[in-house]
């Protein structure tokens, strides 16, 4: 609801028009007279020439003096070289907070060789990226409470000390939790990167829209290669990498940032004396303007009282508890029969219920009692955002964009960090190299990124580009598991006998060597079973191409299905899909492994079939690791086992990849109008990106002065900033 200003002119500026009448007393010149007289405007809204800066100084100030507010009490305007500085350094906080996703996709290998400890190495990934979603939602919340600034320093300095903690760390343990610290960083400078380079950035959002894209690209190029690089020299490297960087950030944040003066309110001075007839004619203005307002314009939340704490306390318990049932059981560090994987398992299941029915009371609470156009702010305040609105979920092509999202994710993400490590270990690349033969895939899916918004410029082709990047994902990842079984080693690998002699007893587990068997049964024997670089690069890139068409297409889709009020709302769960499919694709491939292990690997180890001659994969492994280094028999062991966990793996892959598909064709949709109501249709995709900039703008606005009017408290921004922000990438896409 719009507030009833003193001075009218200041609720258009609020809205982003254009004040229809000057504030001081002499009545306005006309339009052609204005024009001859009066020089051109700097691009700082000042007049050129002494008399004329002069006087409209006066005049801003009285127009300030009649608002309460005064010149001393406004936010400290920063310079072009600060303001550069400043974006370089929220560009840098985006780009390490995905950096740091994959940059130890290529050291791998190398952390779990010095800690003897493999089975535990994928939660250096998933350590991060559960973190890295728990906590996006609640930084983006609590930097609209306490100030931008203050919690994206916070978040540096989580990111820092994380690394810092990585960079020490003696034990698997102990890096894996400072992986955890760090993802908490991670979360909140990749949620703040948007919102603070609207801001603070350049003033043309298309632009910012280039700055988030290019340096998106960037790190998802960087970050296989810069962690080969580094982990050829020491993986602890990595970590160290990012500590001056950190301090130089939280330094220039303090130091750039323009300074947030508490805005003093003035009680504005009583004209109804002086100009009655003024003062109702402003009234009657502001009536008006109420009138033209909708509901839906006029709901402004009110911060950190309209946090879904529960929602997200549900949303982290199930997805980490799910996450660690399946990857601890998958690596048989505990059975599945065990109390602890059943307990991770049936509490995931009550939480994702749990968050299911909390959910759906905060939709039946809204629908009974919907905000009316008299709500007052404090009301409004109460009321709880839901972390992903009823009214989302029941939209079929909404939802359906959400699960193709996480499937995708948990295909990409695992191939990010599995191809590195099966170039390490069955093509025998180093850890840089392995970084530079995956950026053929990494560089056609920012291709296929750009390529799905460009698309739909003009018409909606979401629905299509879906569709079609599914489509080369399966294909894609079909050529390369045809391939995998053309160049399979020959014979029954199920009766090979592996040059492997293993005791196990209750404490320790001794290993001794025997003489390998025949070239012809042995994994020596299947170097043709690799299948050529020159072959597998081409079609994990069109892997790529595929899985960047789906990645725009979604984001897209999620933006014109959506209202504005549940932009954000439909942003975020778009976003944390594509995580938390991450996380699962990693889990679950410690399952295949386990299944495809389940009798030995299918091997039988020294000739026997009794468990206790048969190692599990963890034990495996390590027995494995702990050869001789440029053994024949390490590689024989390493590489026979990789090549067929890695096709079992793509068999999975493509699998979920065709049910993405089905689920594309599922959500095609044609000359379906948005959830905007009236305004553009569903070919004006740029017209629909620019009404949410319009509401988000108004809702800013209003926001503003009603905290303004509350006097005494330092300027709060709500959702409207986030709203902003997704705008602003959805145009980078189109545009």
């Amino acid at each position: 609801m719009a507030l009833p200003y003193p001075n009218p002119s200041l609720s258009r500026i609020a809205r982003g028009e254009r004040p229809s009448s000057p504030i001081s007393t002499p009545p306005p010149p006309p339009p052609s007279a204005a024009a001859a007289t009066s020089p051109p405007l700097a691009r700082d809204g000042s007049v050129s020439g002494s008399s004329s800066h002069t006087t409209r100084i006066k005049e801003r100030e009285q127009e300030r003096q009649n608002q309460g507010v005064s010149s001393e009490d406004l936010p400290e305007k920063s310079s072009t070289a600060r303001r550069v500085l400043l974006t370089m350094i929220i560009c840098a906080g985006l780009m390490f907070s995905c950096l740091d996703a994959s940059i130890v996709s290529t050291a791998l290998v190398s952390v779990s060789a010095e800690f003897a400890n493999y089975q535990d190495t994928p939660w250096l990934v998933l350590g991060y990226l559960l973190t890295y979603m728990s906590f996006a939602v609640g930084f983006s919340k609590l930097s609209d409470v306490y100030g931008r600034r203050n919690i994206l320093a916070i978040a540096w300095l989580l990111f820092t000390l994380g690394s810092a903690w990585c960079g020490i760390a003696r034990r698997m343990g102990e890096l894996i939790a400072g992986r955890a610290v760090q993802g908490m960083g991670g979360s909140g400078l990749y949620s703040l990167a948007q919102v603070c380079l609207l801001e603070q950035g350049p003033s043309r959002p298309e632009v910012v829209g280039a700055l988030v894209g290019v340096t998106l690209s960037i790190s998802f190029l960087l970050g296989p290669v810069l962690g080969g690089a580094l982990a050829e020299w020491n993986w602890r490297a990595i970590f160290w990498f990012n500590l001056p960087f950190g301090v130089l950030a939280v330094l220039g944040i303090y130091i750039l940032w323009p300074g947030q003066r508490r805005q003093r309110l003035r009680q504005p001075e009583r004209q109804e004396h002086h100009e009655p007839q003024q003062q109702q004619q402003r009234q009657q203005q502001e009536q008006d303007d109420q009138q033209q307002e909708t509901p839906d314009q006029q709901q402004k939340p009110a911060g950190i009282s309209q946090i879904d704490f529960l929602g997200h306390a549900l949303l982290a318990a199930a997805s980490i508890l799910l996450i660690f049932a399946l990857q601890e059981a998958g690596a048989q560090v505990w059975t599945w029969s065990s109390p602890v994987i059943i307990w991770s398992l049936a509490t995931a299941g009550a939480c994702w219920l749990l968050l299911g029915g909390w959910e759906y009371y905060l939709f039946q609470r809204d629908k009974k009692k919907p905000l009316l156009p008299n709500t007052n702010s404090s009301q409004k305040g109460k009321q709880v955002e839901p972390v992903l609105p009823v009214r989302l979920v029941r939209d079929r092509v909404y939802i359906l964009c959400v699960l193709v999202t996480l499937l995708n994710g948990s295909i990409y993400i695992s191939l990010v960090i599995k191809v590195p490590e099966y170039l390490q270990i069955v093509h025998g690349d180093g850890a840089l190299w392995a970084g530079v033969h995956l950026v053929p895939m990494l560089g056609t899916c920012a291709l296929g990124s750009f390529l799905g918004g460009a698309l739909s410029k003009r018409t909606n082709l979401t629905s299509q580009t879906l569709v079609a990047g599914g489509l080369l994902q399966a294909v894609g990842l079909g050529l390369v598991l045809a391939f995998s079984y053309v160049y399979a080693p020959q014979g029954d690998s199920s009766s090979t006998s592996f040059p492997l002699t293993v005791t196990t007893t209750t404490t320790t587990t001794t290993t001794t060597t025997t003489t390998p068997p025949s070239t012809t049964t042995t994994a020596a024997a299947a170097t043709g079973s690799m299948i050529p670089l020159p072959l597998l690069l081409p079609l994990l890139s069109l892997y790529g191409l595929g899985i960047g068409l789906c990645f725009a297409s979604c984001t897209m889709t999620a933006a014109i299905q959506s209202h504005h009020r549940d932009l954000a709302a439909a942003q975020g769960a778009v976003a944390q899909a594509r995580v938390f499919g991450g996380a699962l694709g990693l889990a679950v491939w410690a399952v295949v492994v386990a299944i495809a292990g389940g009798d030995g690997y299918g091997y039988g180890y020294g000739g026997g079939s009794d468990s206790s001659e048969q190692i599990q994969p963890s034990q495996w492994w390590t027995t494995a690791l702990a050869l001789p280094d440029g053994s024949q028999l390490r590689w024989e062991a390493v590489t026979r086992v990789y090549l067929d966990a890695f096709r079992d793996q793509v068999l999975v892959m493509t699998c979920v990849a065709v049910v993405a598909l089905l689920l594309s064709l599922g959500a095609y949709h044609q000359a379906r109008r948005s959830g905007l109501g009236s305004g553009p249709g569903p070919g004006d995709v740029v017209g629909v990106m620019e009404r949410h900039k319009a509401f988000a703008r108004r809702a800013e606005g209003d926001r503003d002065m009603d905290t303004n009017r509350g006097g005494g408290r330092e300027r709060v921004r709500g959702n409207g900033d986030v709203e902003m922000s997704s705008v602003s990438s959805l145009r980078s896409l189109v545009r």
